[in-house]
């Protein structure tokens, strides 16, 4: 049965639908299970509101959702926060690193182009302490390292400046160290040039270390460690050539194309050399001019392990050069030296007129056929002239980009100038030695102790760990600086 009931009054209608009627006990028409529609005129006919209890649910699904969304959003902001701060520290550590690898990897630089010269002058001023009354307090290191409870590192190092042009200005010493948690250096002047000004925009200029105004570096620094590289083994256990107990001949070679014949008195522990062949002619004044360098006249000896007596021919310098004990095989990731001493010249010996903008003078490695290898370059060097009767030392360390095998080490002589080649060169006490490029960083290795010091001229590397700290966040490096110019005292 359906009934539509008009409530015009307020503009609505109603409708009765599924009413079900029944007479009960008392004869009386009842009804059950009545449903009834309200709508307004002219309005489609829609399902029935929300009861209280739906609305509770739904309110509390809401909230949830509110709650969850606000969660997420924070959490993002925290994440974000975090990594943004996780990225700061580690950018700061890492510019660290770098401006401290650009600074070290400079310890100990020494040598400088002399005025209108090809060749290099050592200043000892970079050294520490390499004139101390005793031997074992002599110190031929280029730096000073102390640190506080395996963390904090107090260094110092010194080494040399250079004009535009490469020539020597002054020697600085620079310190890096934390203070209040603040990394700072700071930079002081050891020596200088007679006559040096520096340029106003300088950094470096005063002349002691409590005048020195300290730069802040970076803030918030937890670990500034420094530890030296100590090497496995000593020098003088990896002696390449000669072999323990066995002294060095020096054999000219001669008969090839532009080589010539030179004299030759060999000690065992000294050689010296004389009869130098010339490139300068005496009736023009003037020196030979040559399109091609190879084809200067020139004297060129073999170094080999000492023999008595040995009959010198024009092959007796490629067979010794091919003996296994003379010649060398060197690898990539070593560090290779050599080492000789040459005796006090005076003005007397006529080799000392030698001019290196024109003269060569160099020791390198030769194949057995005489070529030069590629990946080793010769080494110019030049007799000293000294007003002492102490020996001078030359020592070139260096390294290969790949390996290099069966060659010989040679000694080259060419003259340019009017009477150079008519003086006399004595080498002493050469040696080829194999540098251990292996370090064992121990923080617990006092190089600052006595004990210490004849070793610690062979530092060649230092390991760095830096942590700083940004809004709670860690950046951290860790690096190994190479620092080749470290000693010795050449």
């Amino acid at each position: 049965m359906l009934k539509k009931i008009y409530l015009s009054k307020y503009g609505m209608r109603a409708s009765v639908s599924r009413v079900f009627w029944y007479t009960s006990a008392r004869g009386v028409m009842e009804s059950r299970h009545c449903t009834i529609s309200l709508f307004k005129e002219g309005v489609p006919n829609k399902k029935g509101g929300f009861t209280l209890m739906e609305l509770m649910v739904y309110i509390m699904i809401l909230g949830v959702i509110v709650i969850i969304a606000g969660q997420a959003f924070s959490d993002s902001t925290k994440i974000r926060v975090r990594t943004q701060s996780m990225i700061k520290a580690t950018e700061v550590a890492e510019n660290v690193g770098t401006l401290l690898k650009d600074d070290v990897s400079q310890m100990g630089a020494k040598s400088s182009k002399e005025d209108g010269a090809v060749f290099s002058a050592v200043n000892t001023n970079v050294y520490m302490n390499p004139s101390a009354d005793e031997d074992d307090s002599k110190d031929s290191s280029s730096f000073y390292l102390s640190t506080t409870n395996q963390r904090l590192s107090n260094f110092k190092f010194r080494r040399m400046r250079y004009d535009e042009d490469g020539l020597y200005t002054k020697i600085e010493q620079v310190r890096w160290y934390v203070e209040d948690s603040t990394l700072k250096r700071s930079c002081w002047v050891v020596a200088k040039k007679t006559g040096f000004s520096a340029d106003a925009d300088d950094p470096c200029t005063k002349e002691k270390e409590e005048d020195a105004e300290p730069v802040t570096i970076a803030e918030h620094v937890a670990k500034f460690l420094v530890i030296p590289g100590k090497p496995n083994v000593k020098v003088d256990d990896v002696r390449m050539f000669p072999s323990a107990g066995v002294g060095f001949m020096l054999l000219p070679r001669y008969g090839d194309p532009f080589f010539n014949l030179l004299t030759v008195n060999n000690s065992g522990t000294s050689s010296e050399l004389s009869g130098f062949v010339s490139n300068f002619n005496m009736s023009t004044n003037e020196a030979t001019s040559l399109s091609d360098a190879s084809q200067m006249e020139r004297n060129q000896v073999v170094a080999a392990e000492y023999e008595s007596g040995v009959a010198v021919g024009p092959s007796t310098w490629k067979s010794y050069c091919g003996m296994a004990s003379n010649h060398f095989e060197f690898n990539p990731g070593n560090l290779y030296e050599i080492y000789f001493e040459l005796p006090n010249l005076t003005t007397k010996n006529k080799i000392a007129m030698l001019k290196p903008e024109n003269d060569y003078l160099s020791v390198g490695f030769r194949k057995t056929d005489g070529s030069r290898p590629t990946e080793i370059d010769d080494f110019m060097f030049y007799p000293p002239v000294q007003n002492s009767n102490a020996s001078a030392v030359r020592s070139f360390r260096f390294s290969v980009p790949k390996a290099v095998k069966n060659v010989c080490m040679v000694f080259t002589f060419a003259s340019y100038s009017p009477i150079a080649s008519e003086g006399t060169l004595q080498i002493q006490n050469l040696q080829l030695r194999n540098i251990a490029s292996n370090y064992t960083f121990n923080g617990s290795w006092n190089t600052e102790a006595e004990a210490s010091y004849k070793e610690k001229k062979n530092v060649k590397a230092f390991k760095i760990e830096l942590i700083t700290k940004t809004n709670g966040e860690t950046g951290r490096i860790e690096q190994v600086i190479p620092v080749p110019s470290n000693g010795p005292r050449d």
